[in-house]
């Protein structure tokens, strides 16, 4: 049998032809010799389809996965059934602060005219590097919320430290997704402002401090102007304010000394330091307890006796031996943090058992 096209012997024919000259005229690749794609170099995002795609660690990582994204789309094969593309990369290389070349080899493997069949081309593609709608914002200072983050009586300077590496994580946490930086920081006398490029994102990061710390998130919002097609154009402030105690402080309610456990939303769980039992309580009735110290003033202390209502402590500040009213399960011997008030009454703090239970959620 004769090849209609070339004119060879040919143990086999596809429509009249044989394999070579089959796949020669059936057989096409498109893939345009210049390609090109844009990657953020502020974020590493990669421009795709209308959209930016964020998870990049590295220009050099981004401008590979953009070419590669490029080539993908751009590719087009017919006359070869189940096609498989394999895209290597051959190198990436920065011509200048804006832009840079990535080079491939693309191998497509299937079958045509009931053989398999492979080809391979090489392609390079122009990668620009310029800023995303976010960042070039960012850049710009744009935000579209202020987070205030407050206290009763202002904020330490080591709460302070706490609650902005919070925000920061949580902010981090949401770095793929659109507007997700944080202009400015400013700190004030009576607590800090965060600036947020995505009201979104800022009214997610009040809540996780709210779910952490307990307390109250109020939102207002202020009209700044008319998009282009007419919407109104808000900025959001969400002011939230920490409640008055924080877990370890402790306080005296209704005459019974209590430390608080944690804070979630508007409930507190508490220790009672006497009786040793573990309540929840509304936070609008904890606001008007008295506060006797915080937990980081306690001193450590080793039980010297165990008596009737409770226990001997020898406190290893003075080494003085002082009696805590608790009923609670200790030996002779158990080292143990004590709280001293102003009035010189002590109390124990929440054991390492206790703390254990309530780690675990036991009462």
């Amino acid at each position: 049998m004769r090849c209609a096209a070339c004119g060879r012997e040919a143990g086999k024919l596809v429509d009249s032809l044989c394999p070579e000259c089959y796949r020669r005229i059936n057989l096409r690749v498109e893939l345009p010799e210049e390609l090109r794609a844009e990657v953020c170099r502020e974020c590493f995002g990669v421009l795709r389809r209308g959209r930016w795609h964020r998870g990049a660690e590295s220009v050099e990582e981004a401008a590979e996965q953009a070419g590669a994204g490029a080539i993908e789309d751009a590719l087009r094969v017919t006359g070869l059934s189940e096609p498989t593309a394999t895209i290597r990369t051959l190198q990436v290389y920065m011509r200048s602060p804006r832009d840079c070349t990535a080079e491939y080899a693309v191998k497509l493997r299937g079958t045509c005219g009931g053989e398999v069949a492979e080809v391979e081309v090489r392609r390079r593609v122009n990668v620009k590097l310029t800023l995303c709608g976010s960042c070039h914002r960012r850049a710009s200072k744009y935000y579209e919320a202020v987070l205030q983050v407050r206290g009763h009586g202002g904020l330490s300077g080591e709460l302070r430290e706490e609650l902005a590496g919070v925000v920061h994580r949580e902010v981090q946490r949401r770095a793929t997704e659109e507007r997700a930086f944080i202009t400015m920081q400013k700190e004030l006398k009576e607590g800090t402002d965060f600036y947020f490029g995505s009201h979104r994102i800022a009214k997610q990061v009040a809540a996780a401090l709210q779910r952490r710390y307990g307390g109250s998130v109020k939102v207002s919002t202020t009209l700044v102007g008319v998009s282009s097609s007419g919407r109104p154009l808000k900025r959001y402030t969400f002011a939230y304010r920490m409640p008055r105690f924080r877990a370890g402080d402790v306080v005296m309610l209704e005459g019974t000394p209590y430390q608080v456990l944690r804070t979630s939303g508007s409930r507190v769980r508490v220790l009672n330091l006497h009786t040793r039992q573990e309540v929840t309580l509304a936070e609008s009735r904890v606001e008007g307890a008295e506060l006797l110290g915080r937990a980081e003033e306690g001193v450590a202390g080793v039980v010297t006796d165990v008596l009737e209502g409770g226990v001997e402590v020898m406190e290893m500040r003075s080494y003085t031996t002082v009696f805590v009213v608790a009923d609670v399960k200790l030996r002779a011997g158990d080292e143990v943090r004590v709280l001293a008030d102003s009035k010189g009454r002590y109390y124990l703090l929440a054991t390492a058992e206790e703390a254990e239970n309530e780690a675990r959620g036991e009462v």
